[in-house]
């Protein structure tokens, strides 16, 4: 029988911050649980150090107390709880995690929060056989933090343990390790979501995740039964424009891979195993000061960025020495160390110059850019060959406002093949993933159908399709999104519509009906109007402002600043920036996780950093009846009065958003194919004084579509556009420019191409294939996450294959899947089934080049058998590449 494992959802409120129980039996058994748990902890003896490093406790006390001293007001909801009974144990595990907690966690939840999750991971720790065999310090980073990353928080570790417990008490370490897998993937599997990290628990009423999701996941799984565990990452690959998260166990010693929530028969594999041995940079954090064997990147008094790249690929330690304009050593200088991806060169590292102005960086074998920058906004770049070279010299012989082309190659790492999979078990894991499959689909079928969602509009008097596609699209969160609607007054149902209408679509997988009732109701209160246009509906109504969890902070701010309210809006946002200048302690350091704070826990702790002060500014604008945002492209805060107007809380003082404007005219070819997408083909960005930070535009939004003219506050720009070729090499252009109030300046947006011809890389001379043209031909599992990516990257380029009539051939494994494929691809795409991949192996017998063993696997083939083009595994872009592969085959004819 199916569990339904949401139906014992545990979610934490923010704000005052209280555990809500559903009212249901298993709910209340969960409780009991929690309750015994928490009493058998209690009853353990009281003299057993949890840290047993004299030094490094005292520390722990040092830092714990300095903590104590930023939580102000909110003080007694976090440490009133260490006037409880608790162990020794349990003290010093609560002034670990008090010491070192991010801010975000201070401003939204309380201490009995923290206790519960010290006194689960010691019940995990008693409960399995391993429990004892975990050094003191794995425990304590890897085990211990309720925190796996920038994740929402829940109860998830309380609702894991409970049903985690009777499939892996009497298992090996390891053997537990793989099994918590798969109940993860009874729960979730991949697919992409905005950039938000839900909380585990809401990742399993979605019942999907992106990857980022799935491994904090399978993280917060893991240690809910006492397994070290921990997300690693590479923020950016270096062949592909992506980047991928999977997780590391600690089994017996040593720390090992698997990847979230796709099970493998055995640790250390998964697709990205290839991938991973290019990769310029893993890296993961440590909870904590931390004193391990392992390479930090970089260290810091809350926590550690650990540098895991030896794990995975062939490493080199570079230095950069940076002199000044005279030739002397500079220190202090500020070094970027930054890798090509997504139009953009992405810091892997940045370090400050050692008093010989030197800055060390251990990284992978391929190409990056070195940025250095003084305190006077003096400057230099250059591409670094990692593999070739020990020391780069640069001199900061450029200055702001320097006009310049900079053009470069940037190569990535070489193809190296994993080590070779052993098939054991390989028959049985399949099996077992479909039986997982069938679970997870088993629940999702729980999810209100299309006739229910009509009947229910119509017995509110609603649009049946507009309400349908909310519903659908709320996923296992639909009783919620359903309750706000039949509590709404019919009078506001329609509002409540447009409410969820705007809200993104991850909100509504996760927002309870008491937020959404919260900023309906208030909204409509301060003199919302049930009709709102575009602007008000955005800016006001929306209580969604950047990547935020939804909280209910409407009320309490229109309550509590109800008194900087005036008739002018410009009077009430001055009014605001003051409050807030007065009120809030700006804290660049202790958010470290870059997390954002609720309005609510800015407003209580009175403290925040300076990008959830903004954030808090814009709340408390909407919620008294003021629009507001973060705009779109630097994330400047603005509040709307005739226009946008700029928020400066650096002066206190706001400045007109449309007078400081300069504009700038991008000139592309028409006939550029593809047509430059924004973050894939091109990006602006701006000087901040140290480095140049990408404007955030919208992502892959065509050059078409931007405005003629595009408005910028005055500074200095860099137009850089990439050209990704077919073996990851990029061919890039950096254009700097200055532009000045009241400009108007015209740029060339100029993409690099490809000089040399198509070669034949391999011969499928005995074909099956009765092929007439040069044809693509791809084999295909839709159901992996390459190849979910791959269908991914054939929705921006599927017109242009249709229009240029490119023939396509796929094979697919079966029927069933095969009508999966065929309405994702161009129009011309013959989808067919491979039973077995026979014919991927026969083409690989022939050429040499594997197929079947790295899906998705695609080649461009002519008539005669010669193959001018392949790829396999995991490679985003391959359909803009396929397209430009063949637009170059039609040139040259």
């Amino acid at each position: 029988m199916i569990q339904i494992t949401f139906s014992i959802f545990v979610r934490i409120q923010r704000s005052p911050m209280c555990i809500c129980f559903n009212q249901t039996a298993m709910n209340q058994r969960l409780f009991s649980f929690l309750l015994a748990v928490m009493l058998l902890a209690g009853c353990s003896k009281h003299e057993i150090h949890f840290i047993t490093d004299t030094t490094y406790r005292q520390q722990v006390e040092t830092d714990f107390e300095a903590a104590r001293k930023l939580t102000g007001a909110r003080q007694g909801k976090l440490f009133g709880v260490m006037n409880q009974d608790m162990t020794t144990e349990e003290r010093e595990a609560m002034m670990f995690l008090f010491a070192y907690m991010p801010l975000n966690d201070m401003a939204d939840y309380d201490g009995f929060f923290f206790l519960r999750n010290v006194r689960l991971a010691f019940a995990a720790r008693d409960t399995f056989s391993w429990g004892k065999t975990v050094p003191e310090d794995v425990f304590r980073h890897f085990v211990l933090p309720y925190r796996v990353n920038n994740e929402n928080l829940d109860s998830a570790r309380a609702v894991f343990f409970r049903e985690l417990i009777p499939r892996v008490k009497n298992l090996t370490m390891k053997d537990a390790a793989l099994e918590v897998n798969h109940w993860c993937h009874e729960k979730i599997n991949y697919q992409g979501t905005d950039s938000r990290t839900i909380s585990p628990l809401g990742a399993i009423c979605t019942a999907y995740g992106r990857c980022g999701e799935e491994s904090t996941f399978t993280a917060t799984a893991l240690r809910a039964v006492g397994i070290p565990a921990r997300q690693v990452y590479t923020p950016r690959w270096a062949h592909v424009d992506d980047n991928h998260a999977w997780v590391e166990v600690w089994i017996d010693g040593k720390w090992q891979f698997l990847g979230a929530c796709e099970p493998a028969p055995d640790l250390n594999q998964g697709w990205f195993a290839g991938p991973a041995l290019r990769t310029m940079m893993v890296h993961t954090n440590a909870f904590g000061r931390y004193q391990g064997t392992e390479k930090v990147l970089k260290s810091y008094d809350k926590f550690a960025r650990l540098n895991l790249l030896g794990n995975y690929a062939p490493t080199r330690q570079i230095a950069v020495k940076v002199t000044g304009s005279d030739g002397k050593q500079l220190p202090g200088a500020t070094v970027d160390f930054g890798l090509y991806n997504y139009a953009e060169f992405y810091t892997l590292h940045r370090a400050t110059t050692d008093e010989n102005g030197i800055a060390l960086f251990e990284t992978g074998l391929g190409d990056i850019q070195v940025w250095a920058c003084d305190t006077k906004g003096n400057f230099n770049l250059s591409r670094l060959t990692v593999e070739t070279t020990d020391t780069l010299i640069l001199q900061l012989s450029r200055m702001q406002g320097d006009a310049f082309v900079y053009e470069s190659d940037n190569i990535p790492p070489i193809v190296r093949e994993p080590a070779k999979v052993s098939e054991s078990g390989q028959k049985e894991n399949e099996r077992r993933l479909a039986v997982e499959d069938s679970i997870r689909n088993a629940y999702i079928s729980t999810f209100i159908n299309k006739d229910e969602a009509r009947a229910l509009a119509a017995s509110l008097a609603l649009d049946a399709d507009r309400f349908w596609s909310v519903l659908q699209r709320s996923r296992g969160n639909w009783p919620a999104i359903k309750s706000f609607f039949e509590k709404a007054a019919p009078a506001n149902r329609e509002l409540a519509l447009i409410l969820t209408e705007t809200i993104a679509e991850k909100d509504l997988h996760d927002t309870p009906e008491a937020t959404l009732t919260d900023h309906l109701n208030r909204y409509l209160a301060n003199g919302g109007t049930l009709t709102p246009d575009d602007h008000r509906r955005l800016y006001v109504l929306n209580p969604r402002i950047d990547l935020e969890m939804l909280t209910p902070y409407r009320s309490l701010l229109a309550d509590s600043l109800a008194s900087l309210r005036s008739r002018d809006d410009a009077a009430s946002a001055g009014a605001i920036i003051a409050w807030i200048k007065e009120k809030i302690v700006i804290d660049s350091v202790n958010n470290y996780y870059r997390i954002q704070i609720s309005p609510v826990g800015v407003f209580g702790l009175r403290r925040s950093d300076p990008s959830n002060r903004d954030l808090f500014f814009v709340a408390a604008c909407r919620a008294l009846g003021i629009a507001a945002r973060l705009e779109p492209a630097t994330k400047m805060p603005q509040y709307y009065k005739d226009g946008w107007v700029n928020v400066s809380f650096a002066t206190g003082e706001s400045q007109t958003f449309v007078a400081e404007k300069g504009r700038v005219r991008l000139v592309y070819d028409p006939k550029e194919s593809p047509e430059p997408l924004y973050y894939i083909h091109f990006s602006l960005a701006r000087f901040d004084g140290t480095a140049m930070k990408t404007l955030e535009f919208e992502e892959m939004k065509p050059i078409s579509q931007f405005p003629g003219e595009i408005e910028l506050d005055p500074g200095y720009y860099r137009l850089l556009t990439g050209n990704r070729l077919s073996d990851g090499t990029v061919l890039i252009r950096q254009e700097f420019f200055s532009l000045a109030k009241g400009e108007n300046k015209k740029i060339d947006l100029l993409v690099r191409h490809e000089q040399a011809s198509l070669k034949v890389i391999a011969r499928w001379a005995e074909t099956p294939l009765k092929l007439s043209a040069t044809t693509i031909v791809g084999w295909i599992d839709p159901e992996t996450e390459p190849g979910r990516h791959f269908l991914v990257d054939m929705e921006p380029v599927k017109e242009s294959f249709e229009k240029a009539g490119i023939r396509m051939q796929v094979f697919a494994t079966d029927i069933a899947t095969g009508k999966k494929l065929a309405g994702r691809l161009p129009k011309e795409t013959v989808v067919s089934t491979d039973d077995g991949w026979q014919l991927a192996k026969s083409f690989s017998k022939a050429t040499g080049l594997k197929s079947e063993t790295a899906l998705p696997a695609f080649i461009v083939i002519t008539a005669g058998g010669d193959v001018v083009y392949y790829t396999s595994g995991y490679q985003i872009g391959t359909g803009e590449q396929l397209l430009k592969t063949m637009q170059r085959i039609l040139r040259e004819k």
